[in-house]
């Protein structure tokens, strides 16, 4: 009896939602609270403030019983991101439609990407609450305006252990024109170069602070992001991958990549962007 043969939509769908599923987010998603909802296109995040604890037991009868705290909502609204590109048909035969595909690749980290794009969308949106540092001569070649940006990436780390983020930790984000001066000041160049650039993984850091090179930063600001700070919602169902063929269309398969996530700035006031000046 021969194999079942797979076919090419299927095959597509199953390789784009293994790539997502395993790149597990984009760079930003680790560093945020994230709640994982399906069938649903809302989700509150919460934080709690002056939360109490007695000794003893509880008495909910008597006076002693409001303990929780006041508690805040941040509801975020999930939407779908996605990715979309028409590829002849002659095309995708000469390919393996697997996580290794040009195809996939591409159009899946460009979701990922858009993913990151929302994170700083929901901290841009809280901008007047941000805690902002504003260099205002010398730009990043001085010693002391470098020394500024690593406290308070030391200052970030002081407040991840205090998260329920998937990973402790600390995010900063820029523009491709602040990470080659940063980097190349004379202060950085002369430090311990792993101190300075060394971190887990394949990823670019400083500092121990994840670097995220991204447009939508202002080309003279650099955000630092402690874990936590930032909630994210998916829909895992959301993940998906199309493969839909139409031979009217020049003989040719409409692929397309697809997640569905909202992302809500929980706590600005200790996100910290620093502007600079040449």
């Amino acid at each position: 009896m021969a194999a079942p043969t797979i076919s090419t939509e299927k095959k597509y769908s199953m390789a784009l939602k293994a790539f997502l599923n395993e790149a597990k987010g984009g760079i930003l998603r680790k560093y945020c609270e994230y709640a994982s909802i399906k069938g649903a296109e809302t989700y509150d995040f919460a934080r709690v403030k002056g939360a109490s604890a007695i000794d003893g037991t509880v008495d909910l009868f008597a006076n002693n019983g409001d303990n929780a705290g006041d508690i805040t909502s941040f509801p975020v609204t999930l939407a779908p991101i996605s990715s979309g590109q028409r590829v002849a048909k002659n095309s995708l035969m000469k390919t393996e439609l697997d996580v290794k595909n040009k195809w996939v690749k591409s159009m899946a980290n460009a979701v990922l990407l858009r993913e990151d794009l929302k994170v700083i969308a929901a901290i841009t949106e809280k901008d007047d609450s941000l805690n902002k540092v504003d260099i205002t001569t010398g730009g990043l070649g001085t010693k002391t305006n470098v020394a500024k940006i690593i406290g308070r990436i030391n200052g970030a780390k002081a407040l991840m252990n205090n998260t329920v983020s998937d990973k402790a930790g600390v995010a900063v984000t820029m523009s491709i024109s602040a990470w080659q001066a940063l980097s190349e000041s004379d202060y950085v160049l002369n430090a311990d170069y792993e101190k300075a650039f060394g971190g887990e993984g394949d990823g670019t850091y400083f500092f121990g602070a994840e670097v995220l090179i991204s447009d939508a930063v202002g080309n003279k600001d650099i955000l630092i992001i402690p874990s936590g700070t930032v909630g994210l919602a998916e829909n895992p169902d959301g993940r998906e991958g199309s493969a839909e063929y139409y031979a009217s269309q020049n003989m040719s398969y409409h692929l397309v990549a697809a997640e569905t996530v909202g992302a809500v700035c929980i706590d600005p006031a200790n996100i910290t962007k620093v502007t600079y000046a040449a």
